[in-house]
């Protein structure tokens, strides 16, 4: 409620009865709610007295002192309220110029019926309420008090003018008093009692607000959660779930799971399960246990199973909501997490000894240099030859563990695939002793690699010795095949087809062996630091290929079915492109001493 009072005064005298549009600007929707149904009680009040009339009989039967005046006074009465009631539904401007217009007719109005009905005693002039109050609700203090002040001149003046008249029926002053004390009384009390209704009606809009600014934060916040929340009903059924309950349940249409509830979800029946077993504890506050998404049948379409934790949390109030909190939480990220803190540790602990190894390698390759100027048979110099290879890979070796702990920058090569890894198979037979017909090498045209080219070497290396750890060691028991990746046909590519492709700008690179493959446990663990199957095994060689695929932008993953036939293998995913200048529409098969075409 606007105080005028409060409002400064201009030196352009204004009228407190009309006031401008600028003094006092149009008020809420709710001002005009009530403006539409003071006008409507307006017509019910002039219904009422038309209604009075037909009944008595007649206007001498009202015995008012100017029947005529008081008949035309309603009708006219009635139909301004009309234009009024008009007005304000369909016009919804100048609040305050409508509201005094209707106060104006109300006072004059109830003058004249006041008049004509026999003054104050007549009945009429309690009518001069219902304008004084409708004021008190919708205009400030200020301008209410000048109504009722207006109602009480026009009855004690209406009263005055009838005792010097000589009238035996009019009122007393004290009476006509008294009702000006009642108009007074009437528009302070209502007054006030609306400012204080007001006051509340604002708070209440603007908690309504901040509950809906509340609201849309929380919605936000638990959609954009790493971690599931569900709601569940007494039931048992779901009746709303956030995008990262769908992504660990698996559920691709959260509104159809809602619908319908748990059928044919597996995870979703041992969630029902454990809650009615909870629900028939009351004594328990909340309830933690795991359950798995996923079974071994889909490890063929490359989508293990997740292992989730739930935890039920019955919320406040929810014997009348009927609402119960099920927060899952994805124990893989947890694993993940704590891995996190264990690779920071031994990351440093890895640099340091890397940081101490460089000094005794040091010391070896200058001691073999040394050796070698006083040897000149062919045998002693190949084994020098070899320490002497072999020191300078572990110095690159030790360079890429301080450069990964580093996190410094890679400088990555345009390496040519076919003439590299003729030159990594050969070396890798020549070390491992291994027959050069255990190793198929198949690439498709002439690919090239955007890849650190000591970083690839000691990769592709760590890759093949892994895969012959685990060969027959038979002809072909290693193979290692190199296509390009068109999206629009991968497995046509994977199947060797003989059309090139164009727009390439990824290369897969994939060891395989004819061992027994990876079972789903082992995948698992199979990249994390010091985890190996071998007695021999460090379990860093997986670990640091991934770290090395990942400092040049590429990944290292283990697929089940990485080609056509199902066979599983590690695949190397780099950006790279084939050489158009060289490329060749037929694949070939390289081979540790020699390149043949099929």
């Amino acid at each position: 409620m606007v105080d005028i009072s409060a409002v400064p005064h201009t030196s352009k005298p204004r009228s407190m009865l009309i006031p401008s549009r600028s003094y006092l600007p149009d008020p809420g929707p709710s001002y005009w709610v009530s403006l539409r149904y003071f006008s409507l009680s307006r017509l019910v009040v002039v219904g009422l007295l038309l209604l009075t009339l037909l009944l008595s009989g007649g206007i001498g039967e009202f015995r008012a002192t100017g029947p005529e005046v008081f008949q035309r006074t309603v009708i006219t009465y009635g139909i301004f309220g009309l234009m009024f009631s008009y007005l304000a539904i369909t016009r919804q401007e100048r609040f305050y110029l409508q509201l005094v217009g209707q106060l104006i007719l109300d006072l004059t109005a109830i003058t004249f019926l006041m008049h004509a009905s026999g003054g104050v005693r007549g009945g009429i002039a309690v009518l001069y309420l219902l304008p004084i109050a409708g004021a008190a609700i919708m205009s400030p203090l200020l301008l209410a008090a000048g109504f009722a002040a207006a109602s009480t001149i026009t009855i004690l003046g209406e009263t005055l003018v009838r005792n010097i008249a000589g009238d035996q029926n009019s009122a007393s002053t004290l009476e006509a008093g008294l009702y000006g004390i009642a108009c007074f009384a009437i528009a302070l009390v209502i007054n006030r009692l609306a400012a204080r209704l007001i006051a509340q009606q604002e708070i209440a809009q603007r908690r309504g607000l901040d509950l809906e600014r509340q609201i849309e934060i929380n919605r936000l916040v638990v959609a954009d959660m790493q971690d599931g929340v569900l709601i569940l009903a007494e039931d048992g059924s779901p009746s709303a779930l956030n995008p990262a309950a769908a992504r660990m349940l698996r559920v691709a249409h959260p509104e159809i799971l809602v619908r319908q509830g748990w059928r044919d979800h597996a995870a979703g029946h041992q969630i029902h399960d454990h809650f009615l077993a909870w629900m028939r504890s009351p004594s328990t506050v909340s309830e933690t246990f795991e359950l798995t998404v996923g079974s071994e049948s889909e490890e063929g379409t490359g989508i293990g199973s997740e292992r989730l934790r739930a935890r039920f949390v019955s919320a406040q109030g929810s014997e009348a909501t009927g609402g119960h909190v099920v927060f899952l939480e994805d124990l893989q990220r947890v694993d993940e997490r704590a891995q996190q803190l264990k690779l920071a540790s031994m990351g440093r602990l890895t640099a340091s000894i890397a940081h101490e190894i460089r000094n005794p390698l040091a010391a070896i390759s200058h001691a073999s240099a040394l050796l070698s100027e006083g040897i000149s048979e062919k045998p002693e110099r190949r084994l020098l030859s070899i320490v002497q290879d072999n020191t300078r890979r572990l110095d690159r070796i030790v360079e890429n563990i301080l450069q990964l702990s580093r996190r410094g920058p890679v400088q990555a090569d345009e390496v040519e695939l076919e003439p590299f890894l003729s030159e990594i198979i050969a070396e890798f037979c020549r070390d491992q002793g291994f027959s050069p017909l255990s190793v198929d090498v198949s690439i498709y045209a002439r690919p090239m690699l955007y890849f650190n080219r000591d970083h690839l070497r000691q990769v592709v290396m760590n890759l093949l010795q892994n895969a012959a750890r685990h060969a027959s060691g038979g002809d072909a028991s290693v193979s290692l095949v190199v296509v390009p990746v068109v999206p629009t046909d991968a497995r046509a590519l994977r199947a060797r087809a003989m059309v090139p492709p164009r727009n390439v700008d990824r290369i897969e690179l994939i060891v395989q062996d004819d061992g027994a493959g990876i079972d789903a446990q082992t995948r698992l663990h199979l990249f994390e630091p010091f985890f190996t199957t071998h007695h021999r095994g460090t379990g860093l060689g997986l670990y640091l290929a991934r770290e090395l695929c990942l400092a040049n932008g590429a990944t290292l993953g283990y697929v089940p079915n990485a080609d056509v036939n199902k066979k599983g293998g590690f695949v190397i995913n780099a950006a790279g492109w084939l050489d158009e200048a060289h490329e060749e529409s037929r694949i070939k098969v390289l081979k540790a001493d020699r390149i043949t075409d099929e």
